[in-house]
This record gives C-alpha cells, sequence and structure tokens, in this order.
C-alpha cells in the first residue's frame, strides 16, 4: 500500500490554490474555508505533497453526519486513491458522520467509487 498521508493545512497556501483552481471556483472554496465549513488537507505521498483536498461535514435531512468530499486535486491520483479515500473514510467516521458525497464529472473517479462502494449511489444532475 502506498505510503499516503492527509496533513490538515491552516490556510490556503500557494499549492492548494493552484491544485484547487483546476477544478473549480477558488473563490468559493476558500469562503467555505474561512466560515470554518471547510477543513483543508494536503495530500502527501511518501513524504511528497501530491494534492490538495477539501472536506466539509454536513447535516442530512435526517440528522444524520455527511461527509462532503468538496473539491480535490492529486497528481498521480491512482498511486494514492485507495488509501487516500480509506484515511477520509475513516476520519469521516471519527467526526461522526454516516455518509460520503462528492461532485464530479470525472467519469473515471466515479467508476474507482462505484468499484470501492458498490452499494454507491451515482447521481447525474445538469442545469436546464
Amino acid at each position: 500500500m502506498a505510503d499516503v498521508d492527509l496533513q490538515s493545512l491552516a490556510r490556503f497556501d500557494n499549492r492548494a490554490i493552484a491544485d484547487l483552481t483546476e477544478v473549480g471556483p477558488i473563490d468559493f472554496y476558500r469562503r467555505d474555508f474561512q466560515l470554518g465549513k471547510g477543513v483543508l488537507f494536503a495530500v502527501v505521498k511518501s513524504g511528497k505533497r501530491v494534492g490538495t483536498v477539501l472536506l466539509r461535514r454536513e447535516v442530512r435531512l435526517n440528522g444524520d453526519l455527511e461527509c462532503v468530499i468538496v473539491a480535490g486535486k492529486v497528481r498521480h491520483e491512482t498511486a494514492v486513491f485507495d488509501p487516500g479515500m480509506a484515511q477520509i473514510e475513516q476520519m469521516a467516521r471519527n467526526a461522526g458522520c454516516k455518509t460520503m458525497r462528492v461532485h464530479t464529472d470525472r467519469v473515471g473517479l466515479i467508476k474507482n467509487l462505484l468499484k470501492r462502494n458498490p452499494d454507491a449511489e451515482t447521481v447525474v444532475e445538469w442545469r436546464l
């Protein structure tokens, strides 16, 4: 198994800005973080930073807690996917979350998530 670790970040450093700008609206991510809604992590593999991920905990309508992967960018993601996701899942369990959610249009990521979690639900949504 790859040596992967998520290290908490106290601020958006240049790497986090560069990584998350590639995947979405950086101002939204920064605002989430500044308001205390999101938690930012450096993704480190074998001592080298390979990406950034922003997580948020939300309360579902039924009262259960859910971990949301708001945004993430990881280089060489196949090498970190399983151990990185396992660590995110464990952190979510430790925080009392019952479910996880990620919004993505990346077919490869969806396939990998469904392989890891065969009972996962896939939702396709678009603007009209």
